[in-house]
This record gives structure tokens, sequence and C-alpha cells, in this order.
């Protein structure tokens, strides 16, 4: 559909045109009056001029009648089967409106019967609109609907970007208010609509916000940390809201490049709090990628290159400490960002022979703590019945005095090996797969009664290690 940026204004609608404005506008358009003469004769014109070879009346009768059809119901049912009509037949050259309202209802008016070619309209007049009007809502959202996925959703878009800068001349600076406005109405859909994502959205989003037309940013430094502060915004929100987004590396880059448009300076203290925020998601799903066992290296570095060292190192020491259910090797990635320093043969075995020796340790830990275990008790009971049974009384005196040496060793070595217990008996907790062990059905997140604690190794400066599961109960 050929493009035209002829305007159109009030002194160019045709006569009928203009006489069902003037109904539209007098809350003239009821029921009963549309069985009157006049305004037979009105709709006659109108529909003339749906069917005219003049190019802008046809846009101009198109927006009118969307704005009638949009008045009520029995409107609606006059109006809108005549739009319909006439969008399933070829369409005129495009010719743009002068009015923000007109170009709004010939949107909606557009929307309710949209082709390929309107479709392909709506993408141009997205990247085209100038001003903060209702209608650049009505082609976002159009051109989504009818996308296959958001990549191709921003692909398409971004060609379109591409194709007016070069045409219109645009600026950087202006580039980048009119993304700003684009994107006021895209990123919601971006972040939640159910939608494939497609396999290279996050290299399409970021073509989108930080793409290589506005690389260099804005001149202005008050657009530039505006600017830069909501397309970060936007682009945590989607982190966020979107696992497959949060999950592709190329996203963070987004980041990356924003943060070089003050280089070799640094950014304002705005733009580090909401980098923190993206940071924070980003970690989130490095976690749960890491809960399944997997070191997703690339994804951790960009988000480094993105957020800094110092602030990554910082969120994954937090994590690592709050989740003692991630094995050792896996923490130390988690936090360092590499592996922990190559072994040798003898001493992977010698490592594997002290997991297993701190198992067992733990295991004495959680029997000795058990109430059947406590030599105090069975001191209690020897001295109740030293009266009546000396004899026996002697042995269980001679059994807890043992238990008791025993209990100081265990603890002794337990120590030695930083190890502690975990959960105390009866303790109402939330169940937590990764750290406890049910003997029956219990749903994620339930409240669950610790049935005997589990065990854990603790060590100054070093993440916590799960050795033994927390056992529970249904409460």
């Amino acid at each position: 559909m050929p493009e035209n940026n002829l305007q159109i204004g009030l002194n160019s609608f045709p006569d009928g045109v203009q006489r069902l404005g003037v109904m539209i506008q007098r809350r003239r358009l009821t029921k009963e009056f549309f069985l009157t003469e006049q305004f037979q004769r009105t709709w006659e014109d109108v529909q003339a001029c749906l069917n005219s070879n003049r190019g802008n009346d046809v846009w101009i009768a198109l927006s009118v009648a969307g704005r009638a059809s949009s008045i009520s119901k029995p409107a609606e049912s006059v109006f809108l089967p005549a739009i319909k009509r006439r969008l399933s037949e070829p369409l005129p050259q495009w010719y743009v409106l002068e009015d923000g309202e007109d170009r709004y209802y010939l949107a909606k008016a557009l929307q309710s019967a949209p082709n390929s070619r309107i479709v392909d309209l709506a993408f141009a007049e997205l990247a085209r609109e100038e001003a903060a009007e209702k209608a650049r809502r009505v082609w976002a959202s159009m051109a989504f609907e009818h996308s296959a996925s958001r990549e191709e959703f921003l692909v398409r878009l971004n060609e379109c970007i591409a194709h007016v800068k070069q045409k219109q001349g645009l600026t950087t600076d202006a580039l980048i208010r009119r993304l700003r406005r684009i994107s006021n109405v895209i990123a919601e859909d971006l972040a939640t609509a159910d939608k494939p994502a497609g396999s290279d959205f996050g290299d399409a989003l970021r073509g989108f916000y930080a793409g290589s037309m506005i690389a260099s940013g804005p001149d202005d430094r008050d657009l530039r940390e505006e600017s830069a502060a909501e397309f970060v915004g936007c682009l945590a929100r989607i982190i966020r809201l979107n696992l497959q987004a949060a999950s592709d590396p190329e996203v963070y880059g987004i980041l990356t490049a924003l943060r070089g448009w003050w280089r070799p300076s640094t950014p304002p203290e705005r733009f580090e709090a909401l980098s923190r925020k993206v940071a924070h998601a980003g970690i989130d799903v490095l976690h749960n990628h890491a809960r399944q066992g997997a070191k997703n290296t690339p994804l951790r570095q960009a988000i480094v290159d993105a957020c800094g060292r110092s602030v990554v190192d910082l969120l994954s020491r937090a994590v690592v400490d709050a989740d003692v259910s991630l094995p050792e090797d896996i923490s130390f990635w988690f936090v360092r960002g590499t592996e922990q320093a190559g072994q040798r043969s003898t001493d992977a075995i010698e490592a594997l022979s002290g997991k297993r020796l701190d198992e067992h340790i733990g295991r004495l830990l959680i029997a000795i703590s058990s109430p059947d275990s406590n030599f105090r008790t069975i001191r209690s009971v020897a001295d109740q019945v030293s009266i009546l049974m000396p004899d026996e009384a002697n042995t269980l005196s001679r059994a807890a005095n043992r238990l008791s040496q025993i209990t100081a060793w265990s603890k002794a070595i337990a120590r030695s090996r930083d190890l502690e217990l975990i959960g105390e008996r009866g303790e109402v907790v939330t169940y937590d797969p990764a750290i406890h062990d049910a003997n029956e059905d219990c749903i994620v997140g339930s409240k669950v009664v610790v049935a005997a604690p589990g065990a854990i190794r603790k060590m100054p400066g070093r993440p916590q290690v799960l050795i033994v599961k927390v056992e529970v109960r249904s409460s």
C-alpha cells in the first residue's frame, strides 16, 4: 500500500461526512433517528464516500464511520458492517488525517477487519506516529496481535523504524524520543503476552532498545538519563516476567549497551539502582538453573558485564548463604563464576570419601539428638529403680555414662568437620523438597512438621552445604 504524508483537514471533508460528524457531536445517533429520512440521506452520502475513487474521501469516511460505530450497539450494527465490507475490497493510497482523534477512529475502523495490507500499515504507522496520541496504541495492538511471535513483531517494527529514520532524517535524540513513545505501548505485551518469544527474541529486543541506530546515545544530558532509566525499567520487567527473555544473555547486552552512553564516564546513581533490579532478576533465573544442577556460564557472564562483578558477586553470595541445598561445586561456581581449581584423581576420591564421612557423622548427630538417646533420661530411670533393682540400676547407670561419652565425642567430631543440625523436632516449616525429605506426598509451600533434624556443614566465609535432609511429615 503506497504511503503518502499528505494531511487532510476538516475543510476537505465531503459534505455527507461533515453532516454525519455534526450528528455525532450533537448525540443524535439513536435507534429512532436511524429511521429518519435525514439520516438515510446522510448515510447514503457517506457510503458514496466509502466507495469513492478519491483516496482521501475513503479514509475520511472510514474514520467518521468508525467514530459513529463506537457510540452504541445500535450504531455499531449500522456502521460496522459497511466498514468491514469496504475493508474487504482493495484500498486506495494511504493519506494521513490531520486531527489526532480522526486518526484514532480510523485506526479503530481498520482494526475491525485487518488483512495483510492493513497489518503492514499498522507497523508503518506505529513507527511513523510522532505525537503521543491514542492511535499509536491501536496500531501497536493490531501489529502485535497479527505477529506469529514477539521476535517477529520486533524484527518488523525495527525495520519500519529504520526506514522512517532514513526517510525523515531523524537525529539520534529525535529517534530516541520516538522509541520511548513506542516502548510505552508495547512493553507490557513484550513482558506478559501469551505469544511465543521466538528463538532470537533477545537479539530483536536488543535491536529495539539498544540498536546500532542509537548506539552513541542522546546528546541531551537529561534525555540520556531519562531514556536510559525508562528502557532499563522496561528491561527489568521483561526479565522478571518472561523466563525465556531472562535466560537469554543477549537481553542483558541491552544494559551493557545503554551503559556505554556514558563512556568513558560512569552512569548516574538512578541508572545503577535500576540496573541492580535487572541483576536481582537475572540472579534469580541463574539460581533456578543452579538448583537443577546447571552452570549457565554465558548467562552469568552477561549479567556481570551488564551490572558489574561486585554487584553480581554480592547477590550470588546472599543466595548461596540462604540455600543450603546447592551442591558445593555449584555453590562455588555460583559465587565466583569459575570452577574449583583442578584436582588430582586422588583428591576427588578423598572429597567423595569426606562427603560420605560427613553424612555418617550427620546421621550420628541426628541419632543422638533423639529423646530416646538422651543419657540424662537413662540416668533418671536408673535412679528411680535403684532401691528395688540395684543390679539393673547399676547396669543402666553404666550405659548412661557410656552414652554420655559417645555423645560428647560425636559432637566433638562434628565440630571438627564444621557439622551441625538444622531444624527442631516439632517445628512447623514451609515444605521445600530441596532441603526436606517427606515420607508422604506434600505440596511444595505447604506447612509441615519437622520429624527429625537434618545436618549441614557451616564453615566461616563459605556457603552452607546440606549433608542430610530434614525429615518432615504433614502438619
